[in-house]
C-alpha cells in the first residue's frame, strides 16, 4: 500500500472471497485487501510450507474447495476432495505438524475431517460421521492435556461439543468432559488452540476457544483447562 511492504501479523479473509493482511508498519489502523476471488465463500485459513515455498490455503464453502495462494497472494491451486457424498464442503483448514486438516459440513448435517500434504495432494478421510456437527475448530492436544491427551480435537459447531480422536488413526475416543464427567458444549463453537508456553499465551496444555453464542449476536473468548 502506497508503496509500502512487511509480512502481516494478521491474516484474515471472509465470506466476500477476500483475504486481507495487516501489517502495522504498512497501516497502522486498517488491513489491506491482497486477494479477492469472486463467487468464493472463504470460512477458514491456514498457513503452510511445501518445498520451501510459503502458502496460503482458503477453504471456499460456496465451490466445495480450498484455494491455495502463493507468497505473492497469487491463486496457484485448488483442492478437493471429489469422493466425498453430495452436499460435503470445505468449511475450515488447519495446518497440524504439517498436514492440512480440512473439516467439511454436510447438507444432512453431519461432517468430515480430511487430511491433504500441504502440496495439495489428498492423504486420506480422517474422521467421518459419528458424532462430528458441522465441525470447524480443530487442534492437537499436548501429551500432558489429561485423558484426551496427544489427540486431534474437532469442535463441532452444531451443537458445541469437542471430538477426541485418535492423532494416529483416527480412531474415535468420545467427546471432552468437565470435572463431573458432563460432555462440554459451548454455544456457536469455533476456534480451538493450545497455549504456545509462556505467559503471554498461556500454558501448552490450556485449551483456548472462541465461540459466537446467541447466533453470533456475542462473542466468546475461553479456556479449557486440565
Amino acid at each position: 500500500q502506497s508503496g509500502l511492504s512487511a509480512t502481516a501479523v494478521f491474516l484474515f479473509d471472509t465470506l466476500d472471497g477476500t483475504i486481507s493482511a495487516w501489517a502495522p508498519t504498512v497501516n497502522a489502523t486498517s488491513a489491506v485487501v491482497v486477494a479477492s476471488q469472486p463467487g468464493a465463500f472463504y470460512t477458514g485459513l491456514a498457513i503452510g510450507q511445501s518445498n520451501g515455498d510459503n502458502f496460503l490455503y482458503a477453504a471456499d464453502n460456496a465451490n466445495n474447495r480450498v484455494d491455495v495462494y502463493d507468497s505473492n497472494f497469487k491463486l496457484v491451486n485448488s483442492v478437493t476432495d471429489s469422493k466425498l457424498p453430495a452436499g460435503s464442503n470445505p468449511y475450515n483448514v488447519q495446518n497440524i505438524g504439517g498436514d492440512l486438516y480440512v473439516t467439511f459440513t454436510n447438507s444432512t448435517g453431519g461432517g468430515v475431517v480430511d487430511m491433504f500434504d500441504t502440496g495439495g495432494r489428498f492423504k486420506k478421510t480422517f474422521a467421518t460421521g459419528g458424532t462430528l456437527k458441522a465441525p470447524w475448530g480443530i487442534a492437537k492436544s499436548p501429551s500432558n492435556f489429561g485423558v484426551a491427551g496427544n489427540a486431534i480435537l474437532v469442535g463441532n459447531l452444531a451443537d458445541g461439543r469437542i471430538n477426541i480422536y485418535s492423532s494416529g488413526n483416527g480412531r474415535f475416543q468420545g467427546q471432552l468432559k468437565d470435572a463431573t464427567g458432563k460432555i462440554i458444549s459451548i454455544d456457536e463453537l469455533w476456534g480451538l488452540t493450545f497455549g504456545g508456553g509462556n505467559a503471554k499465551n498461556g500454558k501448552t496444555n490450556q485449551l483456548f476457544f472462541t465461540a459466537g453464542p446467541d447466533d453470533y449476536v456475542n462473542g466468546l473468548f475461553g479456556v479449557i483447562a486440565q
